[in-house]
């Protein structure tokens, strides 16, 4: 009998829920920039409310990044977070959280520099993502 990742991704969900929150992520395309002006065209917005849980960051779990995350953690400026791949009602989230995103949690605008599936047998259950404080829009 296979494995039933359907629970497991419920189950996240709902320690998720339980210890975090649900937050706002936006994903902004389509801007052009104009090189003579210096202008971006109009971006395209699209957001889902996602449930995620802070973790405070450490020097072992920026070693896959530049020298610059170094620099966020030492300001306190970087965090990890924990998504669930699925809403409330159980279907997918509508996009997942790619490098450039844009994550709204505790009223601060968190910049997604990169996020990685947890993902057996090609089930998303959580993302695990790196984010630094600012960012556009």
């Amino acid at each position: 009998m296979p494995f039933d990742y359907a629970a497991t991704q419920q189950t996240a969900l709902d320690l998720i829920t339980e210890f975090g929150q649900v937050a706002p992520m936006v994903r902004l395309s389509g801007g052009v920039l104009n090189p003579a002006t210096g202008a971006i065209s109009t971006e395209t917005e699209t957001s889902q409310n996602v449930s995620v849980v802070s973790l405070p960051a450490n020097t072992s779990q920026i070693s896959a990044f530049d020298d610059g995350m170094r620099e966020d953690l030492i300001k306190g400026r970087l965090r990890f977070f924990i998504m669930a791949a699925i809403i409330a009602d159980g279907t997918a989230v509508t996009f997942e959280p790619k490098a450039g995103d844009l994550l709204t949690f505790e009223s601060k605008k968190w910049e997604i520099a990169g996020a990685t599936p947890l993902n057996p047998a090609g089930t998303a259950v959580v993302f695990n993502i790196a984010a630094r404080e600012g960012g556009r829009a």
